[in-house]
């Protein structure tokens, strides 16, 4: 059975700001009854940016996410890709999720393979496929159905997948959010070296502030409601990055920052 993926497609664009978010607003519910969950947001993306979106609980990160993705639609203002006006989903933007969200009759390399295929790539895809299982460390994992795998490996299986689409923006909706602190550990590791060698551009969700720091080169904070972004706070810190960068002093100091910008604290109160 094939499926038909409705997807807008567009290639060979070279834009060095991939993603504008332009007075973005979100709203669920008419007259009275309307809650605001984004308000007035503006944010530029640049080419190769490493970007972290975070936040209290319920302050619109996942639902910024999908207006990108353009699973969802914009109240008001406007969200561009690659240099067009998002409506839908494109293969432009890639998206992976908490969870890998894998077919569970198909092998690994079948998975990797179906976003292809379904977008008439069919000819091109084993080898696409192969490579990039390579990559992600799974080499002679190829014919393993995706229940046999540890959570990890689903993950990079997942992220493989969204990868052989070739998408101008990942999109990562809190990925390691449901692994264990080891997996998660491993998998920071994993994505800090994938895309060391890709440089995608890269919007990722996540609630946990170390994450964000040391994956990031930027990370926006958004506030709830009609509050819109609190800061976007530089990371600066040297890359390549490993680890343990999260002992030094200068890592610290970013994550009180961000732990007060979260919470709300003045930055005179300790946030530790």
């Amino acid at each position: 059975m094939q499926t038909r993926i409705d997807f807008e497609t567009r290639t060979g664009q070279q834009v060095s700001n991939p993603v504008t978010v332009s007075a973005v607003n979100k709203e669920y519910g008419k007259g009275s009854h309307a809650a605001t969950v984004l308000n007035d947001i503006n944010l530029t993306v640049r080419e190769g940016e490493f970007v972290s979106i975070m936040g209290p609980s319920g302050c619109g990160k996942t639902t910024l996410l999908q207006l990108i993705a353009g699973f969802e639609t914009v109240s008001s203002g406007a969200i561009e890709c690659v240099g067009a006006r998002v409506t839908k989903p494109s293969v432009d933007r890639g998206i992976v999720l908490q969870k890998p969200a894998l077919y569970p009759w198909m092998n690994v390399i079948e998975n990797v393979m179906f976003g292809l295929k379904a977008t008439g790539q069919g000819k091109n895809a084993r080898p696409i496929a192969e490579r990039l299982l390579q990559e992600v460390g799974l080499k002679g994992y190829e014919r393993h159905k995706v229940y046999e795998l540890s959570g990890g490996m689903q993950h990079r299986v997942s992220i493989a997948r969204t990868l052989a689409l070739s998408p101008k923006v990942l999109l990562m909706d809190e990925p390691f959010g449901a692994l264990d602190a080891q997996t998660r550990a491993e998998m920071q590791s994993f994505l800090l070296e994938l895309w060391q060698q890709h440089r995608s551009t890269v919007i990722f969700v996540t609630h946990d502030i170390e994450e964000g720091l040391l994956l990031s080169d930027r990370v926006v904070v958004l506030g709830k409601g009609t509050e819109g972004i609190r800061e976007i706070v530089e990371v600066g810190i040297p890359r390549p990055r490993r680890y343990d960068v999260t002992l030094t002093q200068e890592f610290i100091d970013l994550r009180r920052t961000l732990k007060n910008l979260i919470t709300g604290k003045n930055q005179n109160q300790t946030g530790d």
